[in-house]
């Protein structure tokens, strides 16, 4: 459906309101003056951008080249200033987060630390050890989304995969961030023997309940938040828990969590309607793989 942009101005405010021509659904407004969008849907952003563009075009002697910035989709800055410097997330390894941990546990409780290697009982450094090596094995899923081989694609369009996310300051990290034309992907690894339950309520592990899904949801929400923030769209991000090795039932969703064995997860994935076109899904992966994103 084509949509068109309605400049309003008043009251100091210059503003372009973008209308589908078909059904009069809004899809949000422009700011003239500070380049952002407001209220505008996720799944609508090409629409929008397009009309914001076409009536740029149509009315350049209505543009203030200083103190209007161009329309902007996700991963373009809305304004000439210098950003900061950044780190490229896209250089982190799968697990890298825990194995840090682990390795810092291993040179603080050396003895400890063999004992439980060669006895395979609990320990500090095991613990992080084992979820490391569960998020190694979740990326490799991933793989097959963002790096198939010339016979083995499983879903049309380019997919993006980011691993070991830190965010914030207080040493807490997101495993995976999956960005694809389905829209963005926020995945938690849990590697473990024993049974994992997923019920409408919680996730239990044996017969004991935890709080991963509203582990989570938090990092989902939070996800969302960031990301919002950097690309003055609203974008939501689906929250899953990929098991590794246990034993999986699933007889719910969790606060909206999506419970998938690790061999389930590409294939979900994959499985997903189509949100995003290609530009975009490459936009969304060039704000995301940048740390100031997550920083906040």
């Amino acid at each position: 459906m084509a949509a068109t942009a309605e400049l309003w101005a008043r009251y100091g405010h210059r503003r372009l309101y973008v209308t589908v021509e078909e059904d009069g659904t809004k899809l949000g407004f422009y700011d003239l003056k500070t380049g952002r969008a407001c209220n505008v849907p996720s799944a609508r952003l090409n629409e929008f951008l397009e009309a914001i563009t076409a009536w740029k075009t149509a009315h350049p002697d209505e543009l203030d080249p200083v103190a209007e910035p161009p329309a902007h989709a996700p991963g373009e800055a809305p304004d000439s200033a210098s950003p900061r410097p950044w780190k490229d997330l896209a250089q982190n390894r799968p697990g890298q987060s825990a194995a840090e941990v682990a390795d810092a546990y291993r040179h603080a409780q050396p003895l400890r630390s063999l004992a439980s290697r060669v006895l395979g009982t609990k320990s500090d450094e095991r613990g992080w050890r084992v979820g490391a090596a569960g998020e190694v094995k979740t990326a490799r899923q991933l793989a097959k989304l963002t790096n198939p081989g010339l016979f083995d694609r499983i879903a049309p369009g380019r997919w993006y995969a980011l691993h070991s996310i830190p965010i914030g300051e207080r040493g807490r990290d997101i495993d995976h961030l999956a960005i694809g034309p389905p829209g963005v992907f926020v995945i938690n690894s849990k590697n473990h023997q024993e049974l994992v339950t997923a019920t409408d309520a919680a996730v239990f592990l044996g017969g004991r309940r935890t709080r991963y899904a509203e582990v989570a949801q938090d990092e989902a929400i939070r996800a969302s938040r960031l990301l919002t923030a950097a690309c003055s769209v609203q974008l939501p991000v689906t929250p899953m828990l990929s098991i590794v090795n246990a034993p999986t039932v699933v007889r719910g969703c969790p606060r909206g969590v999506i419970v998938l064995r690790v061999d389930q997860v590409a294939e979900w994935l994959a499985s997903r309607p189509v949100r995003y076109q290609a530009s975009t899904v490459d936009k969304l992966f060039e704000v995301c793989r940048r740390s100031t994103t997550w920083e906040q």
